[in-house]
Parts: structure tokens; sequence; C-alpha cells
């Protein structure tokens, strides 16, 4: 029965809801008439010979003015084609009962990938006694007019896709809420438990790998030399390393040699200077000062095996399934240890908001050099927290993990420099832990040379390997090369400026979203105060704190102090050191990186862990069944809010890769989604 009801209520809002436009002339005296193009309506367009309905427009903006309508309008259905733009704007001006001079009506884009987007629903008032239909169009364009007609019924589109998925959210929702089965405590023990969890990671798994492959120009996993836009990263890097060297055999421009500053993109520009741009220049070579990790685990290998090139999306897409993974299995572990009483309905609010706030998704939403490296460094840094986790599980602590972890930590910061603020963060841990321990059972002082050995030997070879790599390629134990790159500032020179950390700050904490009636409906952009200086933030997304709104519960942490000190003292600890390395990781990037979405990645997940532990914390302190019930209503509230936000961002992203490289799906989806329009 419950069943029949979703079914009904989906059928509803897909036929009077998503279709609400086609109903425009169901009631009222609607006369359908096909008006004919000819020279006496279009100004500014001039047929074209030996064509049937192409025009030239010969006066930007051309118009077609339709007379003498005199009837009620309902609907205008207006199909032109620029063939070489997906989209065309046009404005439509009207005169009726009210109106004795024209007015206009906002906007239309009409789309070819769109055929609803040809009809506009009219609300004027009585008859309409004419239309003015302006395209935006330059001089020279050519415009294909099919059609134009009055009070065209809008057909109705039942479009399975979305009916699916409208009653399968609708049906999601209900479960969660009312199900009987999700309010017990989680359990390993129980299949249905087990059963649900899996359903819930695997659909977070499918999106990352949707918006991998809609983002991705080239579907298949062997690179397409031609086309890619990473061939620096894909072909010459992993020839280089092949043929033992670190330099890209790429020969650079004889005057980018010759310049006083390379560095400078002024001079660059005025000196018409072909470069790689974003890849590091030094002493006449170039070099790659993104991560080197993939190349010498996936990129050189494959290319042994094969003797192809790996198509860079996937590497991105492969290290952010086992992030993710690494993720939701690490907080499962921290709330099984304490707090073991959480109900499988609340575990799965907070895997869903672990999973959307990493910005993992985002990553894939265009996948380039720079998400190639963020993924491998979550990736690293969810492996070391995972095995941290399994090393101090138990009362004997696990060599194994211990050493795994250190090697994670360490190698994360080959992947992004950046991170080594947290790699020391584990550091800290692994020291606390131990002698924590050894305080608690002086049996463990015979172990201390183990764990010694465990934590630093991982450190002291890796952090050789790349010193000795960097002094390779810069000359400098210490320099990975973003001294060197060749990009929209000169970093040689731009020296540390401590005046850009409150902006920072703002950006990457409480930046706030523009709400609009255009997809993705979530929009972003910079708050940037008059800083009269050389500061990038060419886009920025929500700040933390909207788009995780399960972070403002941090705000109680003052009030609940002593509660959770009381608790588990350990735990404290833990929130205060995550949060305090966020904050210094936000200044790190602002200082080194600037503002850009994408590294949000390196340190979301360090404000939103310890917002969830204070959620737990609260959930358990909650007698009454009512608040608890109320409680429970604002956590799903958040995690909704929390994929729809990283959601719209994933599909804009810094460029709309979704819409570049798969237009037809992207704006079937925008159909979708606008339906009144």
């Amino acid at each position: 029965m419950k069943l029949l009801l979703i079914i009904f209520i989906s059928i509803l809002i897909e036929t009077f809801v998503f279709n609400a436009k086609s109903f425009r002339m169901l009631f009222g005296d609607y006369e359908y008439r096909n008006i004919e193009i000819s020279n006496e309506i279009i100004n500014g367009l001039e047929k074209v010979p030996n064509t049937e309905n192409e025009y030239k427009v010969i006066k930007d903006n051309p118009c077609i003015t339709i007379n003498d309508i005199d009837m009620n309008t309902g609907t205008i259905k207006v199909d032109l084609l620029n063939e070489k733009r997906v989209k065309l704007d046009i404005c439509i001006e009207y005169t009726d009962s009210s109106s004795k001079y024209y007015r206009e009506l906002p906007i239309k884009t009409i789309n070819q990938y769109k055929d609803t987007s040809k009809y506009t629903s009219l609300h004027l008032s009585g008859k309409t006694n004419s239309l003015k239909i302006n395209i935006i169009a330059k001089n020279g364009e050519i415009i294909r007019i099919n059609s134009i007609s009055l009070n065209e019924q809008i057909p109705v589109e039942f479009r399975k896709e979305r009916y699916i998925a409208l009653a399968l959210i609708i049906g999601a929702l209900y479960y969660l809420l009312h199900s009987k089965k999700l309010n017990e405590v989680y359990s390993e023990n129980d299949r249905t438990h087990v059963g649900i969890l899996t359903l819930v990671i695997i659909s977070v798994l499918l999106l990352i790998t949707s918006f991998n492959n809609l983002s991705t120009s080239n579907k298949k996993i062997v690179s397409n030399i031609k086309q890619t836009d990473s061939i620096e990263y894909e072909k010459h890097y992993t020839d280089a390393i092949i043929d033992g060297h670190f330099y890209l055999d790429v020969i650079p421009d004889r005057k980018l040699t010759e310049v006083e500053n390379p560095y400078d993109i002024s001079i660059r520009n005025k000196e018409n200077i072909n470069y790689l741009y974003d890849f590091a220049y030094y002493k006449g070579k170039y070099y790659v000062y993104f991560t080197v990790l993939p190349q010498l685990l996936i990129n050189v290998p494959f290319k042994l095996l094969t003797g192809k090139y790996i198509n860079i999306a996937y590497e991105i897409l492969l290290f952010s399934i086992l992030g993710t993974m690494f993720g939701i299995v690490s907080i499962m572990y921290i709330i099984k240890k304490y707090f073991p009483n959480t109900k499988l309905k609340t575990l799965i609010w907070i895997i869903l908001t672990v999973s959307f706030s990493s910005m993992i998704l985002y990553l894939n939403g265009r996948t380039y050099v720079y998400e190639l490296a963020g993924s491998c460094g979550y990736w690293l840094i969810m492996q070391a927290v995972y095995f941290t986790i399994k090393a101090f599980y138990k009362e004997k602590i696990s060599i194994k993990s211990l050493v795994m972890s250190a090697i994670s930590a360490a190698l994360a910061v080959c992947a992004r420099p950046n991170l080594i603020i947290i790699s020391l963060l584990f550091i800290f841990i692994y020291v606390y832990e131990v002698i924590e321990r050894i305080r608690e059972n002086n049996e463990y002082k015979k172990y201390i040379v183990k764990y010694v050995l465990a934590i630093f030997i991982p450190y002291t070879i890796i952090g050789i390997l790349t010193m000795i790599f960097n002094y390779i390629r810069f000359e400098n134990i210490f320099e990975f090369g973003a001294k060197y790159q060749l990009t929209g500032m000169d970093f040689s020179h731009l020296g540390i400026k401590p005046s850009t950390i409150p902006i920072g700050l703002f950006h990457y904490l409480f930046n706030l979203p523009i709400f609009d009636f255009t997809f993705p409906f979530i929009h972003c952009k910079a708050a940037m105060p008059l800083y009269f200086g050389e500061y990038g933030a060419p886009f920025m997304g929500l700040g933390v704190f909207w788009m995780a709104p399960i972070s403002a519960i941090l705000l109680f942490i003052p009030v609940l102090k002593n509660e959770i000190k009381e608790k588990n003292k350990k735990i404290w600890h833990y929130m205060l050191v995550s949060l305090t390395v966020a904050l210094l990781m936000i200044i790190a990037i602002t200082l080194v990186a600037m503002s850009y979405q994408r590294y949000m990645a390196d340190f979301a997940w360090l404000i939103v862990w310890p917002a969830i532990i204070v959620v737990l914390f609260i959930k358990e302190r909650i007698n009454d069944d009512l608040i608890n019930k109320m409680f429970s209503v604002v956590i799903c509230i958040s995690t909704i809010i929390c994929i729809f936000a990283v959601s719209s961002m994933s599909i804009k992203g810094e460029w709309n890769k979704i819409e570049e490289n798969t237009p037809k799906i992207y704006y079937r989806i925008e159909e979708d989604f606008e339906f009144w329009k």
C-alpha cells in the first residue's frame, strides 16, 4: 500500500508539477495561429538565396514583429536556430489590453538541445495586439527560422528518468523518516543493516563515477593524446620518467629563455611567448610541480604494460573512490568505538555528510591535473586516518597499521606539499596515543623502540627521497616547484602577504551562496573586499558553514566543553587539534595558493568531523523523545542541503566541464529541473 502511494504521488508530481505549463490553455478561448515569415514582419534579416528558411543578420539584434493579432495568447512557439551556437537568446515585447506601448518580457534562451525551450507560456492581459521578437545576434550570423506559432499546445512530457528519480527520492525519504529498522541501533551482525549501508555507499560511489564520466571528454581508460587537456602530464611526464629524468622533453620557446623574468605573465603576453601554462620552468627546462605519485603508481606501470597512456580522469576516479571508502570506514570505526548506541538512520546521514562534504564530487566535476593532486592527497590522508584508527583501536597497538599510517601520511606530502601540516598532525597523534598506552600499562615500554621505528622510518625514508627528488629538479631540497610555475602570478616574487588571510578565512568558511532559478540554482562568487594587491580568487564556492550546515553545531562547543571532556578527554583533544589544524591549513593555502574551491578537499573534513562528534554527543544526551525526533529532522535537513549544495557546485565547478563535454545530457537534466521555463 505504501509503495502504491509513493508511485501515485510521484505520478501526480510528474504530471501536474513538472508539466504544469502544458495546462496553460486548458481553460480559456485560445485560437491556434501559425505565423508566416515574410519580409513585412522581419527587420534586420535578409533571406539567404537558395535556402528554405535561412536568414542572414544584416543588423545587430534583428527583430520579427507580429501586428494585428487581436486574440488571447497563452503560448508562443519560436523555433529559431543558429547552427554555430547551442543557445540563442530572444527578448519578446508585447502590447495588450493594458499596454498601448511595448513592454519587455524576461530574456528567453532557446537551446537546440531542449525542445521545450522553444515554447513560452504567456500571461498577458486581455487580447494581445502585437508581439515583437528581438533576436540577440550579431551582423553576419545565419539564423534558421523554422516556425513561429501562437497558442500551440505545449506537449506533456512524461520523463521516465525524472519520474524514477522522483519516486526513489520520495521513497527513500519516507523510509528514512518512518522505518522502524532505521531507528534501531546499528549492528554489524544485522544483515539488513549492512545491506542498507552498502546500498547507500554504492549510491555515493556511482554518483562520483557519473560526475567523472560526464565531465570527461574522453570516456575511455586509454588517453586520447589528440584531445587531452593534460598531455604534458599524461604523455610527456610519463615518457620523461621512463627515459630516466624528470624534466619534460618539450623544448621551451626561445624567447622564454631570453626575457628578463619569464615568470612575469605580463612579459610573456606582451612578447607573445608560447609556453606551458602552470608548469614549472627552471634553467631552460620544463618540470611538473604537481604530484609525481600517480606517475610512479599508475602512469609509468600502465605505459610499460600496455604501451599506451592512461586517461587522467580514471586516476582521479580511482583515488576518489579509495578516499571516500577509507573516509566512510574511518568514521564508522569512530562511531562504533565512542558512540556505540548510534542508530542506523543517524549513521546514514553521517555517511552522506562525510562523503559529500569531502569535496570529492567537486574534484570529479573537472578532471585536470589539479584535481588529480587533490584526489590523490585526500586518498592518502583518509588512508592514514583509517590505519591510525586501526593501529590504536584495540588495547594492543598494531605495528603493521602504524607503519601503513605513517607511510600514507608521509606520502600525502608528496601528493600535496601543503598537507605537511596534517602529516605532522599524525605524528602528534602517534606520540600521544603511545604515551597514553604507556601510562595505562607500563608493559608497553618494552615496545617503545618498535613504535619509534614504525613511526619515523617511513617518514625518514620518504622525506629523504622527496628531498633528493626536489634537489634533482630545482637544486633545493625544500622546493617542490611552485615558485617556478608559469601561471597568472609571479610566485618567485609574490611573497607572503598576511593581509590576504582574512579574505581566505572568509572565503573558505563563510562565503555566501547565490540562489536563483537558473540550474543548478546555487551559484557562487568570491566576495572580494577592496584589496589593492595581487590575490587570486577567480572562483570560490560556498564556505564550509554553508556547504555543510551541520558545522554550525560547533558554535555549541563552549557550552558543551566540560561535558565532552567528562565523556572522553581524548575526543575533546582531537576535536580541538582538528579544528586548529583546519585553521592553519586555511591560512597556509591562502598565503601560498589563494582561494580555489578544490583546495577545500584538504581541510573541510577537519571541520565537519568534529561537528559530527558534537552532534552524536548531543543526541546521546537528549532524553526527551520529541526533542530527539526534532533534532533528527534538523540533521536530515542539514544533510540534504549539503548534498544539494555540493552537487550544485560540482555541476558548475571552476569551468562547467559537464556542460562542455556532455551537452545533450547536461541540458536534458537542466530541462528536467527547470520545468517551469
